[in-house]
């Protein structure tokens, strides 16, 4: 119907267009434009047995044309009747009326089919089979008797017993629709989750010390015993002089406890003069010469043979004897030697003992000193050889990614939250960054087996960590460590200052810091490893940290500072 109207309107223009001009026409001519006089003649609306249309003629030619104006329209279909009701096996009938066209229109329901149901002589059971009919719920049909197969049991847990470290555990079953036992499976005992060993008792040069270590899953504990560390004796001092009458006495003193040691040092050689003949010898009898040591006045002699009938003497005098003088404190006995034919060396004077003699000890090596001092710079493939283990200051060095790898270098160890405190070492895991797993760090010691690793730690521990709770905790880690790769050389590093802006100065400030890192440094020479100062590269001439070398915070350093570190590093490299 809208095409139809609005063709209308073309239909007249194009009528009075014909009226207008007066062109002659034919009836082959299928343009309406062309003929002089063109009427409508007859239109239909579309419905829905057939589409629409309307016819143009000429009146003067008689041409004629029908022109489409809508296809078939849709059935306008009221509700369906049901005329036949279907069943299970037979279609029914339904109609509708069109109130377009007028007429009624059939149409095929389709047949419901069966309506199955199951009808049960004996029912399944876990373990038997059941028996049953099946009948339709619509008509009588019947599929007749069938068997349905034993249901098999549902098994459900009934009980059960978790494993613990040191005791299996156990799941019991049971059937939830019979009750049937179902068994029992076990799990085998999780063994104990230690963490690190810490120290208990610290040993001394002459008692054992004690460490423990704690499951994290059942709080069981065990214990092992340190070895004696065994005095630190420094070098021998002389406390008495030896003479030749005397011997002397040096001691020496252990460093950590204070006991002494002693020993004995020889009496020297006494320091006899070149000798005076007392006694002149003559051809009756013989002489004697004497020698006195100028040291402790001891007199020794020697007999001179008698003089011959030449007026010489028959034989050199003999090595003289010893003899006692009145101001000797002991005497020793002259004994009488048989003149030889060979002559006695008169004897040489000893030279005066020096007032500190040589020790007979080879001594010992001397340690090589605790601090690091400058070297020339050993170049990347030393600082590449670095493993550092820290907190929070050590992380930026990932944070900032300074070192080969980036963010994900391999050479920092810090917990995943980036931060550490000293007295929770031995109970907060590390992020291990070769597998990017958690682990103690003394796991990651045993595993890495670094050459070297550098100690940052403390910083957040000198707020509350008095110098008894600090040296503890610290000398316990750097023990763990070296016991858990003994090869790797071991550098603990003194603290970084803070800056003057730093807003928790009565929590952390400069002072403090500087008391923990000569604790540090005391910790490493007792344990015989190696101190490097890295505060030294980054220390104002105040003493605190510049504040162009901080991220902004007064405490964590920049990407700057970093770099200094680094360079120190080089430059005052582990020998």
């Amino acid at each position: 119907m809208k095409k139809l109207l609005r063709f209308i309107p073309a239909l007249a223009l194009a009528a009075a267009l014909l009226t207008v001009t007066a062109l002659a026409c034919s009836p082959d001519d299928n343009n309406p434009e062309h003929h002089e006089n063109v009427i409508q003649t007859d239109e239909k609306k579309p419905t829905c047995l057939q589409g629409g249309y309307y016819e143009l003629k000429c009146t003067v030619c008689g041409w004629s044309r029908v022109f489409s104006i809508g296809d078939i329209v849709p059935h306008e279909f009221g509700p369906w009747e049901i005329v036949k009701e279907p069943t299970c096996t037979k279609a029914g009938e339904k109609r509708a009326y069109c109130s377009t066209c007028n007429k009624w229109y059939p149409e095929l329901v389709p047949a419901t089919g069966h309506s199955w149901y199951k009808y049960y002589t004996k029912e399944p059971t876990c373990t038997t089979a059941g028996e049953y009919y099946t009948y339709c719920r619509n008509c009588p049909a019947s599929q007749g008797r069938s068997t349905e197969p034993a249901t098999g049991h549902f098994w459900v847990v009934w009980k059960r017993v978790f494993a613990t470290c040191t005791t299996p555990g156990y799941t019991e079953f049971i059937c939830d629709d019979c009750g049937a036992d179902g068994g029992t499976t076990t799990t085998p005992a999780k063994g104990h989750s230690f963490g690190a060993w810490f120290t208990t008792t610290q040993a001394t040069c002459t008692e054992e010390g004690m460490q423990k270590r704690e499951c994290a899953a059942c709080g069981a504990t065990e214990s092992r015993g340190i070895p004696k560390t065994g005095h630190k004796f420094g070098a021998w001092f002389t406390t008495t002089q030896a003479t030749c009458m005397e011997e002397g006495m040096q001691k020496r003193e252990c460093a950590t406890c204070g006991v002494t040691e002693s020993r004995g040092i020889p009496k020297t050689e006494h320091a006899w003069n070149e000798g005076t003949i007392v006694l002149a010898p003559t051809t009756e009898q013989e002489g004697v010469k004497e020698w006195v040591c100028t040291a402790c006045g001891m007199v020794r002699t020697r007999p001179i043979p008698k003089l011959t009938s030449g007026g010489t003497t028959a034989a050199p005098a003999a090595s003289p004897t010893a003899a006692p003088t009145p101001t000797a404190e002991t005497t020793e006995t002259p004994a009488t030697e048989e003149p030889t034919a060979t002559p006695t060396a008169e004897p040489t004077a000893t030279p005066e003992p020096t007032p500190e003699p040589t020790p007979s000890p080879t001594p010992e090596p001397t340690p090589p000193p605790t601090l690091l001092g400058e070297t020339e710079d050993m170049g990347q493939e030393y600082q590449d050889a670095i493993v550092f283990y820290g907190d929070s200051n050590t992380n930026g060095l990932r944070l900032q990614e300074l070192l080969p790898g980036g963010y994900n270098t391999t050479q920092v160890w810090t917990p995943m939250s980036g931060t550490l405190t000293l007295n929770r070492w031995s109970v907060d895991k590390i992020v291990y960054p070769e597998t990017w797993e958690e682990m103690y760090v003394t796991e990651a010691m045993a595993l890495k087996r670094p050459e070297y690793l550098i100690v940052n730690l403390g910083e957040n521990g000198v707020s509350f960590m008095d110098e008894e709770y600090f040296k503890e905790e610290y000398t316990a880690l750097v023990r763990a460590l070296g016991e858990a790769c003994p090869e790797t050389k071991i550098m603990c590093a003194s603290l970084f200052p803070v800056a003057e802006s730093y807003p928790y100065q009565g929590d952390i400030n400069n002072d403090k810091l500087a008391a923990a890192s000569a604790w540090i440094y005391e910790i490493a020479e007792a344990e015989g490893l190696r101190y490097i100062d890295l505060a030294a590269a980054v220390r104002g001439e105040d003493g605190s940290l510049p504040e162009d070398l901080h991220i902004g915070d007064g405490y964590h350093l920049n990407s700057e500072a970093h770099g200094l570190v680094l360079d120190y590093i080089r430059t005052h490299a582990y020998r």
